[in-house]
């Protein structure tokens, strides 16, 4: 599957693990300090929040070349919305 965890592949599991949202809206990033870009911040916590949206376009090509989900919303509702949708599935899923 390609949204599970592997061990022994860490940038893949950082980018496994996280989500971007509003990347196209300057108030979310101006908002969350660049926070928005989850992923990236992820892969290289030490750099200035002003450069992730230069190595965005990278990581997602990055990802799309080595089959690595890159998950990115375009709203606040939309990942809102799969936040909630993950939950519920946690909630309702079998622990056997």
């Amino acid at each position: 599957k390609q949204g599970v965890m592997k061990a022994g592949k860490w940038a893949r599991n950082q980018v496994v693990a996280s989500n971007n949202f509003c990347l196209e809206s300057p108030w979310w990033t101006w908002m969350a300090n660049g926070l928005n870009y989850q992923i990236e911040h992820h892969l290289f916590p030490g750099i200035n929040h002003q450069y992730l949206p230069i190595v965005a376009p990278v990581v997602a090509e990055t990802c799309r070349e080595f089959g690595v989900p890159y998950k990115s919303f375009d709203s606040m509702s939309s990942i809102v919305g799969a936040t909630l949708a993950y939950y519920r599935m946690l909630a309702t899923s079998s622990s056997s």
